[in-house]
C-alpha cells in the first residue's frame, strides 16, 4: 500500500516540472478525441459514410442526453472507489483502452454497409464513447487536486494542462486533413484513410496515460461527503439563482462552440469549395488567439517590458493602479462622483463642478 503523507509532508512537498508536463500530456486522449469528433466526425458520417443528416443529428442529440444522465452516476462511482493505488489513478488505466478503442471504432470504414446497420453501429459506439470519455475525464480532472495540497502547484498543474491541451488541439486540427490527403494520395480509400488517421492520432494517448500513472501519486485523500437524496439536490439547484445562470450560460456556450465547430467543415467544403482552407483557417485562428496582450492585467497591475520592471518607478505605478482599482471596486458611485466634483472644484472652473454636483442631487447622473 502506498504511503499516505501527513499534513505537514503534503504542505512541504512540491511537484517537479516532469510531473507537471506529464500531467498536461495526460490530457492527450481528452483533447485529441474531442477535436476529432467536434470538427470532423459529422462531415465523415454524412459525406463519407453517407448517413442521412437527420439520423446523424438524432445520434448526436441522444448521445448528449445520455451523457447528461451518466455523468453524475459515473462521478459517484469514481468517488466511492478505493484502492491501494489511490482513488483516481487506477481509473486512468482502466479507462484508457476502452476510451481509445471506442474513439477509433467511430471511424470504422463501413460505407458499404446498409444505412440501418451504419446508424445502429455508430449509435452504440458513440454512446459507449461518451461513457468512457466521462470516466477518464473525471478521473484525470480530479487527479490534479489529489497530487498536491500546495496551491501554487495546483495552479501550475492546471496551467500546464491548459497550455498543453490548446497546443494539442491546434496540432490535431492543422494536421488532420493533410494526413488524410497524404494517405489518399497513396491509393487508400477515403473511409480507410479516416480510420487510419484516427489510429495514428489516438494511440499515443495510451503512452501518455501510462506515463502519467507511473509518475504521479495521490497524497491527498478525498473527504467523505454528506449523503443527500437526489430530490433535495434538485431542490437546491432550482432555488440557486446564480447556479441556474451559470448553467444557462454553459448551455448557450455549448451550442455556440459545438455548433460552430460542427459546421466549419461543411462551410469550407460546399461554400468555400476547398477543404484545405480549413487547415489554414485553424492555423491563423490559433496564431491570432496566442497574440500577447499588453496593458493592465485583471489584478490592476501594469505589464512592463524591459530590465527596469522592478524599478522604484514601476513599483509606484503598480501601487497607484492597485489603489485606483481598490477605490473603484469598494466605493459606491455616489462617493466616486463626489470625489470627481471635489477635483473639479479645485480647478479654475468652479461653476462646472457646482453644476455637476447639483445635477447629481437632482437625480440626473452625469
Amino acid at each position: 500500500m502506498e504511503h499516505k503523507q501527513t499534513v505537514t509532508e503534503v504542505k512541504e512537498s512540491r511537484l517537479s516540472v516532469k510531473q507537471k508536463v506529464l500531467f498536461g500530456m495526460g490530457d492527450y486522449l481528452n483533447t485529441i478525441t474531442y477535436g476529432m469528433i467536434s470538427a470532423f466526425l459529422m462531415a465523415f458520417l454524412t459525406d463519407t459514410l453517407l448517413i442521412p443528416m437527420a439520423a446523424v443529428t438524432a445520434i448526436m442529440s441522444l448521445s448528449k442526453l445520455w451523457d447528461a444522465i451518466n455523468d453524475p452516476v459515473i462521478g459517484v462511482i469514481i468517488d466511492k472507489s478505493r484502492s491501494p493505488k489511490g482513488v483516481y489513478r487506477p481509473w486512468l488505466i482502466r479507462m484508457m483502452i476502452p476510451f481509445a478503442l471506442s474513439n477509433i471504432l467511430l471511424w470504422l470504414p463501413i460505407g458499404h454497409w446498409s444505412t440501418s446497420a451504419k446508424i445502429t453501429v455508430v449509435s452504440i459506439v458513440y454512446c459507449l464513447y461518451m461513457v468512457f470519455f466521462t470516466a477518464y475525464h473525471i478521473a484525470y480532472g480530479s487527479l490534479g487536486g489529489a497530487m498536491t495540497q500546495n496551491t501554487d502547484d495546483r495552479g501550475s498543474l492546471y496551467g500546464y494542462r491548459l497550455g498543453t491541451s490548446q497546443l494539442l488541439f491546434w496540432l490535431m486540427t492543422v494536421l488532420w486533413l493533410p494526413l488524410i490527403n497524404l494517405l489518399m494520395s497513396g491509393g487508400m480509400a477515403q473511409d480507410k484513410a479516416y480510420f487510419t488517421a484516427a489510429i495514428i492520432f489516438t494511440v499515443p494517448g495510451l503512452l501518455f496515460a501510462v506515463l502519467l500513472y507511473r509518475n504521479s501519486r495521490e497524497v491527498v485523500e478525498p473527504q467523505k461527503s454528506t449523503k443527500l437524496p437526489a430530490k433535495d439536490l434538485w431542490h437546491f439547484v432550482i432555488q440557486n439563482g446564480p447556479l441556474l445562470m451559470v448553467m444557462f450560460g454553459q448551455f448557450v456556450c455549448g451550442i455556440y462552440m459545438y455548433g460552430r465547430s460542427g459546421v466549419m467543415m461543411y462551410y469550407f467544403t460546399y461554400y468555400a469549395g476547398n477543404t484545405n482552407l480549413f487547415t489554414i483557417y485553424n492555423l491563423i485562428a490559433w496564431l491570432r488567439y496566442r497574440r500577447p496582450v499588453h496593458g493592465p492585467d485583471p489584478h490592476g497591475e501594469v505589464r512592463q517590458q524591459g530590465p527596469d520592471r522592478r524599478s522604484g518607478r514601476n513599483r509606484l505605478r503598480r501601487a497607484v493602479c492597485r489603489d485606483e482599482l481598490h477605490q473603484r471596486r469598494y466605493q459606491s458611485p455616489a462617493v466616486l462622483h463626489l470625489r470627481r466634483c471635489q477635483r473639479l472644484l479645485q480647478r479654475s472652473d468652479h461653476g462646472c463642478g457646482l453644476r455637476l454636483h447639483a445635477r447629481y442631487h437632482r437625480g440626473r447622473p452625469v
